[in-house]
């Protein structure tokens, strides 16, 4: 069959025929040279075509019934099969078919009259022909500008050199910018830093948040320590602690000369805090376990190991001598 010939009598037919929206046959327009053929696709993404214009210009534009809507699509797979084309053909005929699942699109009362193996067929084997042409390839963009160039084989020259990277990845800085951007952001020079926040600052916090919270005498938990500097300060924990080369331990060392100063009882810091995240993980990686004695020895074994264990060892029971 002359695919091409069939088309055109379509088209030509519309365009003889005084069609117009809004009467009681309803119509859908159609590029009569394909939107994906131009290389201004009018906000439409995918790799751009080889010709120049207007594609929406009106004599490019025909008005089709949906069933030769459908028609001029599937005729549109099999006139550009095996070019640089196909897969946006196809990937025009999969769209044809999203549009029909909608509900209140006019198409659905047509596509009900004309759901069968047939019309399934070609929906299958567009999506199939989509999936198959990008197989070993991808999307990508200039790693330095940012430049969108299309899909391409993981295998081209540009890819393996490193210009042209996947369009998700994040833009790719010359040496001269990584150099000026760590210079920017780096020690006092970081937004997030808070270069005017002294080591006074942050032991008045600390002995403000152990006060309002009647924590004089008593352990201050290292979450505690950590609230007190975000809540009172609104600065990164890790940033005060890189920036005073004691650490928390010379941070509550402060703090308790403050409060002894104000005849309170000091504090007295717990390093070995463990949030409730924490203490939920090594509760369920314990539950793995069991132990099994004979009143001298303790044996640690798997939960799902303990009844072969205890049946083999029978001066062995279920339990932990300390």
């Amino acid at each position: 069959m002359n695919y091409r010939k069939v088309y055109r009598d379509i088209m030509n037919r519309a365009k003889i025929e005084s069609r117009a929206k809004g009467g009681e046959i309803y119509y859908e327009s159609h590029h009569i040279i394909p939107n994906f053929m131009f290389k201004d696709r009018k906000g439409r993404t995918g790799p751009a075509g080889h010709l120049t214009g207007e594609c929406n210009d009106k004599n490019n534009l025909v008005l089709l019934t949906i069933r030769e809507h459908f028609l001029s699509h599937l005729l549109l797979t099999r006139i550009y099969a095996g070019t640089r084309y196909e897969p946006s053909a196809k990937k025009s005929l999969v769209w044809f078919f999203t549009l029909l699942e909608n509900p209140n699109h006019p198409r659905e009362e047509w596509y009900k009259l004309s759901r069968s193996k047939k019309y399934e067929k070609h929906r299958e084997l567009a999506i199939e022909a989509i999936r198959d042409s990008m197989v070993g390839t991808m999307l990508v963009k200039d790693a330095i500008t940012g430049k969108k160039i299309g899909r391409v084989s993981i295998e081209h020259e540009q890819v393996l050199s490193g210009n042209w990277v996947h369009w998700s990845t994040g833009r790719k800085n010359t040496k001269e910018q990584t150099v000026l951007q760590s210079k920017r952001s780096s020690g006092m020079n970081n937004a997030n830093a808070k270069s005017n926040i002294t080591k006074q600052m942050v032991v008045d916090a600390i002995v403000q948040y152990v006060i309002d919270n009647d924590k004089c005498g008593d352990y201050l938990l290292r979450k505690e320590m950590d609230d007190a500097i975000k809540q009172e300060l609104a600065v990164s924990v890790t940033i005060v602690k890189n920036r005073f080369t004691g650490g928390r331990d010379e941070l509550v060392a402060e703090v308790n000369y403050e409060l002894s100063t104000a005849k309170l009882a000091a504090i007295k810091y717990n390093p070995y805090y463990r949030g409730e995240e924490q203490k939920k993980k090594l509760s369920s990686a314990s539950a793995a376990y069991k132990w099994a004695t004979n009143g001298i020895v303790n044996v640690r074994l798997m939960a799902n190991q303990l009844t072969k264990f205890l049946e083999e060892n029978i001066t062995y029971k279920q339990g932990r001598t300390l």
